[in-house]
Protein backbone atom coordinates (compact mmCIF):
# COMPACT_ATOMS: atom_id res chain seq x y z
CA UNK A 1 0.00 0.00 0.00
CA UNK A 2 1.47 3.59 -0.77
CA UNK A 3 1.05 6.29 1.16
CA UNK A 4 0.81 9.98 0.61
CA UNK A 5 4.07 11.01 2.17
CA UNK A 6 4.99 14.84 1.20
CA UNK A 7 9.01 15.47 1.27
CA UNK A 8 10.25 18.79 2.61
CA UNK A 9 10.31 21.26 0.01
CA UNK A 10 14.24 23.53 -0.37
CA UNK A 11 13.86 27.07 -1.56
CA UNK A 12 17.01 28.98 -2.16
CA UNK A 13 16.32 32.67 -1.88
CA UNK A 14 18.02 36.01 -1.59
CA UNK A 15 18.20 37.17 2.04
CA UNK A 16 15.48 39.58 2.49
CA UNK A 17 15.48 42.37 5.74
CA UNK A 18 12.41 40.10 6.86
CA UNK A 19 14.75 37.29 7.55
CA UNK A 20 16.64 39.37 10.30
CA UNK A 21 15.77 37.42 13.22
CA UNK A 22 16.21 34.03 11.41
CA UNK A 23 19.94 34.75 10.56
CA UNK A 24 20.82 36.02 13.84
CA UNK A 25 19.31 32.93 15.00
CA UNK A 26 21.81 31.01 12.58
CA UNK A 27 24.37 32.83 13.60
CA UNK A 28 24.12 32.43 17.28
CA UNK A 29 24.07 28.46 16.66
CA UNK A 30 27.35 28.72 15.68
CA UNK A 31 28.44 31.07 18.80
CA UNK A 32 28.94 34.35 16.77
CA UNK A 33 27.83 37.28 18.81
CA UNK A 34 25.56 39.58 16.07
CA UNK A 35 22.63 41.29 17.22
CA UNK A 36 19.85 41.72 14.88
CA UNK A 37 20.81 45.38 14.30
CA UNK A 38 23.76 44.46 13.33
CA UNK A 39 22.41 41.46 10.95
CA UNK A 40 20.05 44.29 9.20
CA UNK A 41 22.91 46.26 8.31
CA UNK A 42 24.19 42.86 6.35
CA UNK A 43 21.58 42.14 4.57
CA UNK A 44 20.95 45.74 3.66
CA UNK A 45 24.87 46.12 2.46
CA UNK A 46 24.37 43.25 0.65
CA UNK A 47 20.93 44.70 -1.19
CA UNK A 48 23.26 47.37 -2.58
CA UNK A 49 26.30 45.68 -3.75
CA UNK A 50 26.57 44.22 -7.05
CA UNK A 51 30.00 42.93 -5.14
CA UNK A 52 28.16 41.41 -2.31
CA UNK A 53 25.30 38.21 -1.84
CA UNK A 54 23.28 36.53 0.88
CA UNK A 55 21.45 34.12 0.30
CA UNK A 56 19.43 31.81 2.19
CA UNK A 57 17.88 28.39 2.67
CA UNK A 58 14.42 27.23 3.70
CA UNK A 59 13.11 23.92 4.09
CA UNK A 60 9.03 23.87 4.21
CA UNK A 61 9.19 28.27 4.90
CA UNK A 62 11.59 28.17 7.73
CA UNK A 63 15.05 29.37 7.29
CA UNK A 64 17.31 26.88 8.38
CA UNK A 65 20.70 28.38 6.41
CA UNK A 66 22.69 31.25 4.87
CA UNK A 67 25.35 31.75 2.57
CA UNK A 68 27.51 35.17 2.35
CA UNK A 69 29.73 35.90 -0.30
CA UNK A 70 31.91 39.25 -1.14
CA UNK A 71 33.97 39.12 -4.05
CA UNK A 72 37.81 40.37 -3.15
CA UNK A 73 40.89 41.59 -4.30
CA UNK A 74 44.34 41.40 -2.54
CA UNK A 75 48.15 42.34 -3.92
CA UNK A 76 48.76 38.67 -3.11
CA UNK A 77 46.58 37.30 -5.73
CA UNK A 78 45.13 39.76 -8.43
CA UNK A 79 42.68 37.90 -9.73
CA UNK A 80 39.68 38.40 -8.50
CA UNK A 81 38.42 36.02 -6.02
CA UNK A 82 34.79 35.37 -4.23
CA UNK A 83 34.96 34.82 -0.68
CA UNK A 84 32.46 33.40 1.99
CA UNK A 85 31.63 34.85 4.43
CA UNK A 86 29.24 32.58 6.03
CA UNK A 87 27.75 29.28 5.46
CA UNK A 88 25.54 28.22 8.24
CA UNK A 89 23.57 25.15 8.18
CA UNK A 90 21.07 24.82 10.99
CA UNK A 91 22.60 21.58 13.29
CA UNK A 92 19.16 19.61 12.98
CA UNK A 93 19.70 20.13 9.19
CA UNK A 94 23.49 19.19 8.75
CA UNK A 95 23.90 16.10 6.09
CA UNK A 96 20.77 17.14 4.01
CA UNK A 97 23.15 18.19 1.11
CA UNK A 98 21.66 21.70 1.70
CA UNK A 99 25.15 23.21 2.38
CA UNK A 100 26.50 21.55 -0.94
CA UNK A 101 24.24 22.91 -2.87
CA UNK A 102 24.32 26.69 -1.08
CA UNK A 103 27.86 26.24 -2.48
CA UNK A 104 27.03 24.87 -5.48
CA UNK A 105 24.77 28.42 -5.96
CA UNK A 106 27.89 30.06 -4.79
CA UNK A 107 30.76 28.99 -7.50
CA UNK A 108 27.57 29.90 -10.17
CA UNK A 109 27.66 33.34 -8.66
CA UNK A 110 31.07 33.51 -8.12
CA UNK A 111 31.76 32.74 -11.57
CA UNK A 112 29.01 35.17 -12.94
CA UNK A 113 30.83 38.04 -10.85
CA UNK A 114 34.27 37.42 -12.71
CA UNK A 115 36.11 35.39 -9.64
CA UNK A 116 38.30 32.46 -10.50
CA UNK A 117 38.79 30.96 -7.21
CA UNK A 118 36.12 30.68 -4.18
CA UNK A 119 37.58 31.39 -0.80
CA UNK A 120 36.72 30.63 3.01
CA UNK A 121 38.64 31.84 5.49
CA UNK A 122 37.63 30.11 8.65
CA UNK A 123 39.33 30.67 12.09
CA UNK A 124 41.08 28.20 14.46
CA UNK A 125 38.15 27.90 16.55
CA UNK A 126 37.43 24.69 17.81
CA UNK A 127 33.51 24.82 16.73
CA UNK A 128 34.81 25.74 12.98
CA UNK A 129 37.43 22.29 12.78
CA UNK A 130 34.00 19.78 12.23
CA UNK A 131 33.57 21.86 8.58
CA UNK A 132 36.94 21.20 7.33
CA UNK A 133 36.30 17.73 6.07
CA UNK A 134 32.91 18.82 4.64
CA UNK A 135 35.34 21.84 2.84
CA UNK A 136 37.72 19.49 2.01
CA UNK A 137 35.25 16.75 0.23
CA UNK A 138 34.06 19.27 -1.89
CA UNK A 139 36.93 20.32 -3.34
CA UNK A 140 38.73 22.75 -1.12
CA UNK A 141 42.46 22.62 -0.31
CA UNK A 142 43.95 24.18 2.90
CA UNK A 143 46.59 26.95 2.55
CA UNK A 144 48.01 28.47 5.19
CA UNK A 145 47.10 30.51 8.46
CA UNK A 146 45.06 33.52 9.19
CA UNK A 147 47.03 36.26 11.46
CA UNK A 148 44.90 39.21 12.98
CA UNK A 149 44.56 41.92 15.25
CA UNK A 150 42.65 43.74 17.15
CA UNK A 151 42.81 47.54 17.08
Amino acid sequence: MLSNVEAPVLTIRACELHDVDAVTSLMHEVRYPATPGVMRERIEASQMSEKACMLVAEVDDEVVAMLGLQCVQSHANPKQATQITSLIVRDSHRGEGIGRRLLELAEGWAREHGSEKLLIIEGNREQHKSSYPFYEHIGFIKHGYRFSKSL
